[in-house]
């Protein structure tokens, strides 16, 4: 089960690192209105 924790606990902070981007992007204005629709 140590493993299995320490796998968890990576895969959780990239994840977390992923929603920190995300949500950061979404705040963002895109200047050049790639992502507007």
């Amino acid at each position: 089960m140590g493993k299995d924790n320490v796998t968890s606990e990576e895969i959780f902070k990239q994840n977390e690192r992923r929603i920190h981007y995300h949500i950061h992007r979404l705040n963002i204005r895109d200047p050049h209105q790639l992502y507007d629709s």
